[in-house]
């Protein structure tokens, strides 16, 4: 398959101008199949142009490299057919919960659910401190 070269700067161009961006979101703005994309990344990432990591959900995220500035030289359709789209090595969440990751309450919800809780715990050891003191300074009955 060969690779064309104005998809490689476009690729290299979103890089830069959005800083940080899932593939997925490459690939649906250059319309084309994320393998293809997956495989030009690599590349990419081997020459330093961009670095390909991936997020705590599994999914593929690009930012600039140190030779972002830099050209591809030679014939990266060659190479890229015989690269293995490497897998994730920090994929913590199963598919379970990224659909519910995905699909949970919007944050105004979820920061109102995480102050509940905090002020709910600041209470419970208060509470807890207000026993211990009142232990202390109750009389013996001996």
């Amino acid at each position: 398959m060969e690779y064309d070269n104005k998809l490689i700067e476009k690729f290299v161009e979103i890089v830069k101008r959005k800083n940080e961006v899932k593939v997925e979101d490459v690939v649906k703005a250059l319309q084309t199949d994320s393998e293809t994309l997956m495989k030009i990344a690599c590349i990419l990432n081997e020459h330093e142009i961009i670095r390909l990591n991936y997020n705590i959900v599994g999914e593929a995220v690009v930012k600039p490299g140190p030779n972002i500035d830099k050209k591809v030289e030679g014939d990266v359709s060659a190479d890229a057919d015989k690269r293995a789209i490497p897998e994730p090595q920090n994929k913590i969440v199963d598919n379970s919960q990224k659909s519910r990751l995905d699909s949970s309450e919007d944050k105004t919800e979820k920061v109102s659910r995480v102050i509940y809780q905090l002020r709910k715990r600041i209470a419970d050891k208060k509470i807890k401190n207000i026993e211990k003191l009142a232990e202390q300074q109750a009389p013996t009955g001996k």
